[in-house]
């Protein structure tokens, strides 16, 4: 892409994609999960990425954004926040942002390591996306830390992968 915004991070193994946004600081982004996309280089996955943009519209509601494996109310999210949880009433609508991301080849495939913090709430996320070597299966984990003095009482902590819709087949 350019110095400013990384491509995205292309996963593959057992015959299945996984091209992740990366940029901006953000939490990762599914742009695409299924069938194996093959190599793709960096203007691929950048034309990829911009390819899954939207139309701009009128209002957030006509304005989806990538599906984010992490959803933030901070961010615009519109449905179930993917980390529910307070601090006595307080810090329950937290911003993850300055994310890192790394990726590593492991025996069991592809992994790409995230690393985020909401410095003001004192919370820490580490997200954990896998393609599976030999299954495609994707598996994701996330890890919520509190760094913060005051307790953090965590309700859920849901990831989101997005599910396309198949469309059925005409029998005529």
């Amino acid at each position: 892409m350019n110095d400013t915004q990384p491509a995205p991070i292309h996963l593959r193994a057992g015959g299945t994609s996984l091209v992740v946004a990366v940029d901006g600081g953000r939490l990762p982004r599914i742009l695409h999960w299924g069938p194996d996309l093959g190599d793709l280089d960096d203007a691929a996955l950048a034309g990829l990425q911009r390819a899954a943009l939207p139309a701009i519209g009128d209002s957030a509601v006509t304005y989806p954004q990538p599906v984010p494996v992490l959803p933030q109310l901070a961010e615009g999210w519109l449905g179930r926040p993917g980390l529910a949880g307070d601090g006595d009433g307080r810090r329950w609508a937290p911003y993850f942002r300055q994310a890192t991301h790394e990726t590593a080849q492991t025996a069991d495939g592809g992994v790409l390591r995230s690393h985020a913090r909401d410095p003001e709430f004192g919370l820490a996320v580490d997200v954990e996306i896998q393609v599976l070597a030999g299954s495609g299966l994707v598996r994701q984990r996330a890890t919520l830390r509190n760094d913060a003095a005051e307790p953090y009482r965590l309700t859920s902590l849901e990831r989101r992968c997005p599910c396309r819709r198949t469309p059925r087949r005409s029998s005529t």
